[in-house]
């Protein structure tokens, strides 16, 4: 088994930190031939972002992930792992539906899924998600929706 299958199989473990050192060790040596890695790039790019606080930089591995290799649902996966580090949690939604599109059992997709929830449609719908009225008005229903609760 190679370093790179390591540093994979670590960070599919939940071991981002011993994953990550392998990952990179293999950048290090290896910077031009492994730009056609997707799965490669998308578990660097996701434990450089979990590790090592660098979101930016996983986000553009994760990104060039899934242009080389559009078809795995892991790449889709941990690209949705980074844009919920940074905060971009419609984008990690988007990024779920299309790795569903390509395997809707895949389990992680399912299990990132089901701990970002489903949204809510705006109260308001002709107007957009990200209208100040329709952020009020969602506030106020998600109030009333827990106090119905209790």
């Amino acid at each position: 088994m190679g370093f790179i299958d390591s540093g994979i199989d670590h960070c599919r473990a939940g071991r981002w930190d011993k994953g990550v050192e392998y990952l990179r060790y293999v950048a290090a040596r290896e910077p031009r031939g492994l730009g056609e890695a997707g799965l490669f790039l998308s578990y660097l790019g996701c434990a450089v972002a979990r590790t090592k606080g660098r979101e930016s930089e996983g986000l553009a591995l994760c990104e060039q992930a899934v242009k080389v290799e559009f078809f795995q649902p892991e790449n889709w996966a941990n690209l949705a792992d980074v844009l919920i580090l940074c905060g971009r949690r419609a984008e990690a939604m988007n990024a779920i539906e299309q790795g569903r599109d390509i395997d809707s059992r895949f389990r992680r997709l399912r299990a990132i899924h089901r701990r970002l929830g489903e949204r809510r449609p705006p109260v308001l719908r002709f107007l957009g998600r990200s209208n100040p009225l329709n952020h009020l008005l969602g506030r106020v229903r998600a109030q009333v929706s827990r106090a119905a609760i209790l």
